[in-house]
């Protein structure tokens, strides 16, 4: 059973209440926070925190870039093209008659991953350039076209087409993941130096105490020495003592301020640069039981919840998206294509009895001058080494991956276990210095009367009184140890964001 860190049995702890009230003004000023404000205010404002969260891995640029490929694609086209006719006009018994070509396209190209088909729709235009005529001739050359090409083995698959997609959004959830447990770090560090300052201010309020009962004991021992009761060589022994009470308060208050400066700036209530830092007052109720979670539970937990485990997961699903598709890769290509065009002549008409203020065009497209194509393309590469290569790669890496998270299983449950006895360890420890700190202030008790009555000395009652006070910072040591034991246990068992937001 645990017992209070201090009794009311020595002179020294009357001064408790004095050395407190002292501070009160000071507290008045000073930022008061719990554990849940200090976790809240690392994730908002933690520096490294805020720079692991603009890590690429977690963008979703790789989705949008991997998406982009079955995005529309407009194209457009503008040719000049000059032809000697030498071939065509020797065929036809007539002089060569060199000709200059204008033309120009409009397309929208368009792929769906569902089904890997292509459409394509095209607008094309040209006329001869006349230099006689001193400009194009007035009648040009049009044609509509829809093409289409349906993949029926390689480049049919969804799974297959979307891989690149997929892999990429794994990734990222895989990184989301990571940093959760980060974030989980993060929130660990701050309350683990949250409990830091909690024990250097609670031994400074000890120290303090030891401080006046020094000097109280200086005091007492002056008074004995003027009654005739000890011997004026006993001053020293407890003008001693002072000093050495002095000297350990000035590194308490050091120890205090440090632990302060670095809970301060790691939930980020100062500026990067600034060298100030507010008086922060820990308000908890330190916690002396261990978790009610078997060590069973708390691995399940661990494995369930953990985000660098479960980021590792994401990796093996990743993997097999990657496999997958380069099993798809070895299939031969094997397309259906086939379009629709309609071609035709139009132009300015140039029949001098159209009305000069209507000019007329012609034009010879017509419905049955409709044309098409169908056919099958086939294609498969000799060897397909490459596709082979890329498959036996990506098995190894699925392999891997696996074996992976193994190894992270195995590790992760060591780390749990290991975290939970330093947790019993220091709950142990935590019984064991109340039971040493209520002996020993029953020895200091038993001392103090017998140096009140002349029958000790100074320089004893000092040695006891240090003994005592030592077990009290001992206590408060081991009370900061015993909550830092259970926090590192449940950010192990990565329950500890979880339990804190229920706390």
């Amino acid at each position: 059973m645990l017992r209070p860190s201090f009794r009311p049995v020595t002179l020294s702890v009357l001064i408790v209440a004095s050395a407190l009230g002292a501070d009160r003004a000071s507290a008045a000023r000073s930022l008061k926070l719990t554990a849940d404000q200090v976790v809240r205010s690392a994730l908002a404002h933690n520096l490294e925190l805020a720079q692991r969260k603009l890590a690429p891995a977690l963008s979703t640029a790789a989705e949008r870039a991997a998406r982009a490929v079955y995005d529309p694609a407009l194209t457009l086209s503008s040719e000049l093209q000059r032809s000697p006719g030498v071939v065509s006009s020797q065929r036809a018994g007539l002089s060569p008659t060199a000709t200059t070509e204008l033309g120009g396209g409009l397309g929208l190209r368009k792929t769906f991953s569902t089904t890997g088909t292509t459409v394509e729709a095209r607008l094309d235009s040209g006329a001869l350039l006349d230099a006689g005529r001193g400009g194009l001739d007035p009648a040009y050359q049009s044609g509509l076209s829809l093409s289409v090409r349906q993949p029926l083995l390689q480049g049919a698959s969804k799974e297959a087409n979307e891989a690149a997609e997929t892999s990429a959004r794994q990734a990222r959830q895989a990184a989301e993941r990571e940093l959760s447990y980060q974030t989980q770090g993060v929130a660990a560090d701050a309350l683990e130096a949250f409990w830091q300052l909690h024990a250097a201010q609670s031994k400074l309020a000890v120290q303090r105490v030891a401080t006046q009962s020094a000097a109280s004991l200086l005091s007492v021992t002056d008074s004995l020495i003027a009654a005739g009761k000890l011997a004026a060589s006993e001053r020293s022994a407890a003008l001693y003592a002072v000093q050495v009470q002095r000297r350990a308060e000035a590194a308490a208050k050091a120890a205090m301020a440090s632990a302060r400066d670095t809970l301060a700036r790691l939930i980020g209530v100062v500026g990067p640069r600034s060298l100030e830092t507010p008086e922060i007052v820990p308000v908890v109720t330190p916690q002396t039981a261990m978790p009610p979670q078997s060590l069973d539970e708390l691995q399940r937990a661990a494995l369930s919840s953990r985000g660098d485990y479960l980021a590792l997961v994401e990796q093996v699903a990743q993997r097999r998206v990657e496999l997958s598709a380069a099993q798809h890769a070895l299939l031969p290509r094997l397309d259906l294509v086939g379009g629709v065009t309609m071609s035709g002549i139009s132009g300015r008409s140039t029949d001098p009895s159209a009305p000069s203020d209507r000019p007329g065009y012609w034009s010879s497209f017509a419905p049955d001058g409709v044309g098409f194509s169908a056919g099958i393309v086939f294609e498969l590469p000799l060897g397909n080494s490459a596709a082979k290569s890329k498959r036996e790669l990506a098995e190894l890496a699925v392999r891997r991956a696996q074996a992976t998270v193994e190894a992270a299983a195995q590790a992760l449950s060591l780390q749990l276990k290991l975290a939970w006895r330093a947790a019993q360890l220091a709950r142990e420890q935590l019984a064991l210095s109340a039971d040493a700190l209520a002996a020993s202030e029953k020895k200091l008790a038993a001392e103090l009367a017998l140096f009140r009555s002349g029958k000790t000395s100074a320089h004893q009652l000092s040695v006891v009184q240090a003994e005592t006070i030592a077990e009290r910072l001992s206590r408060e040591q081991a009370l900061a140890d015993f909550n830092i034991a259970l926090v590192e246990l449940r950010a192990t068992a990565g329950s500890l964001l979880d339990e804190q937001d229920n706390a």
